[in-house]
């Protein structure tokens, strides 16, 4: 925090002399205007007759004075405009890093959330739907152990290339952390299939085999599908960002379940479901802690 406020310091006083710069610059052209029109007719007349004298000496040196200040003033605007130019590129620079995976040059989770909330604005004003895709690597950590960490970086960098050949326009494409992917895109609500078609070719892009370092890969994918209704069908209701996560979030997992390498909508009773797992594994761990637990032996 010290450093920011340091920093903001050294820019305003910084701010200050370049105005103090521009000001004095501007000064000496009006005075090079009014010293000028004194001075250089004289100047000119002597030496075009070659007489001798000339012109008030006082007014040639402030004249002098102000076509120095003026060149001082102009090599200042160069300075300035270079400095605007690069902290316009150093600004650029850190909000790719705030918001862009390093890795995969994706949006990353951070990102995610303000570019669907503007997603889902932009639909609703052009009658669309939102729908929210929740993409997991399956068995990713089993490729890390057995292949290296940068071999997993590989396909990661990989399967980002594939998903992003199919993105329709103005569809967004984030890594959310680790082997966790997402897609934003807009959809008529009333053809879901369209949504169905593009998951279903997402899965069977990743059927290809990557070869990374040699060794053939197998990556498949899970996926969970939210646009802010119960199914594929149903009421729309009002959601933002967050609620889509968590919804495809749910839906993700419940593939995972059902097998892996599949795609399931988000449904209420998912949720429910969800719910009431917790509920029992939280029972369970309390009732051994407890002792309600007695086990038998045949």
């Amino acid at each position: 925090m010290a450093t920011e406020q340091g920093s903001g310091k050294d820019g305003l006083n910084k701010a200050r002399r370049d105005i103090v710069a521009l000001g004095i610059a501007a000064a000496a052209i009006i005075l090079f205007v009014g010293t000028g029109s004194a001075v250089l007719p004289k100047i000119v007349e002597q030496w075009s007759s070659g007489t001798s004298g000339g012109p008030n000496m006082l007014l040639t040196n402030a004249l002098l004075l102000n076509i120095a200040l003026i060149i001082f003033g102009w090599r200042r605007y160069r300075e300035l405009r270079g400095e605007i130019e690069t902290r316009r590129v150093a600004e650029n620079r850190a909000r790719e890093l705030a918001e862009i995976d390093a890795l995969t040059g994706c949006y990353n989770r951070r990102s995610i959330t303000s570019e669907t909330d503007r997603a889902i604005a932009r639909a609703h004003s052009n009658g669309k739907a939102i729908v929210f895709i929740m993409i997991d690597l399956d068995n990713f950590k089993q490729i890390n152990d057995l292949n290296g960490h940068q071999a997993g970086d590989e396909v990661l960098v990989r399967a980002a290339e594939r998903m992003s050949t199919l993105l329709p326009d103005e569809a967004i494409l984030a890594r959310l952390g680790g082997d966790e992917f997402a897609i934003v895109l807009s959809y008529d609500a009333n053809s879901p299939d369209h949504v169905e078609q593009f998951v279903a070719r997402l899965i069977d892009s990743m059927s290809t085999p990557m070869t990374i370092r040699n060794q053939q890969v197998q990556v498949t994918m899970s996926i969970g599908v939210a646009s802010g209704m119960s199914g594929r069908h149903g009421e729309l209701s009002e959601v933002d960002a967050q609620a889509l996560l968590h919804q495809a979030d749910i839906a993700m997992y419940h593939a995972k379940r059902q097998g892996k390498n599949r795609y399931f909508w988000f449904e209420k009773t998912m949720e429910s479901e969800l719910r009431l797992r917790n509920q029992l594994e939280s029972g369970i761990r309390h009732g051994i802690e407890r002792g309600e637990f007695v086990p038998y032996y045949e």
